[in-house]
């Protein structure tokens, strides 16, 4: 009785588990990666727009230029021009904050969803295990799930790491490697860079958010047989 209700547990956990890893990245995917991208995106369309010429009538007054008149202070005085954040920021320091954004929050998902990836891919272990000893014939679905959960390790290594990688260089959060030490950094290149690694690693997010829903469903599918 007690093996049974153990089992009844760990199915939950498993399935808990996997749904929640697979929601988890579905709203990352879906609702974090287009808004973290929207201002380069936004910056990159309105900049390619060529300026609207305005036509001005001349006008028929003589303009007669005015020289600045010094007022003989030696203290500064304070502009009063406003501060212009967009300006300030500029396209290096836009790209640079959603590269750092982007490197955050990857570090802080990795700390998160990986002990909860190997407790899953365990409780589906077990499930499988036992369910094999008993000759249940459905412990091959278990096993199923258990290798799809397992199976985004190899694939968010091989495809999606070396993406994290390149965005967190971009970042400064790792040291980047430059052919020369004295060569010049090309921001426009670095901010197109940073678009494009975004996009590869949402769209790869989206194939392994389908292999953990997948991996849901045959073990839902297992738990209602």
């Amino acid at each position: 009785m007690a093996s049974h209700s153990d089992s009844a547990y760990l199915k939950t956990f498993a399935l808990a588990s996997t749904f929640y890893l697979g929601s988890a990245m579905a709203t990352t995917t879906f609702l974090v990666f287009p808004p973290m991208l929207r201002p380069l995106l936004y910056k990159s369309q309105s900049q390619s727009q060529p300026p609207t010429p305005s036509i001005t009538r001349p006008s028929s007054s003589l303009n007669v230029p005015q020289t600045p008149i010094e007022s003989g202070r030696l203290t500064p005085t304070v502009s009063t021009r406003g501060f212009d954040f967009a300006l300030a920021l500029g396209s290096s320091g836009a790209y640079k904050a959603v590269a750092q954004q982007f490197s955050a929050m990857e570090t802080a998902m990795f700390r998160v969803q990986v002990p909860l990836e190997f407790a899953t891919i365990a409780a589906f272990g077990i499930v499988a295990h036992r369910a094999r000893v008993a000759g249940n014939g459905i412990w091959t679905r278990w096993a199923t799930a258990a290798a799809l959960v397992a199976a985004i390790f190899p694939f968010t290594g091989a495809l999606m790491a070396p993406l994290g990688h390149k965005v967190a260089r971009i970042a400064g959060d790792e040291e980047k490697v430059e052919p020369y030490e004295d060569a010049p950094i090309d921001r426009e290149a670095e901010k197109s860079n940073t678009v494009q690694f975004i996009k590869k690693f949402a769209a790869l997010s989206i194939a392994r958010t389908a292999i953990v829903l997948g991996a849901g469903l045959v073990g839902a599918s297992a738990w209602m047989a």
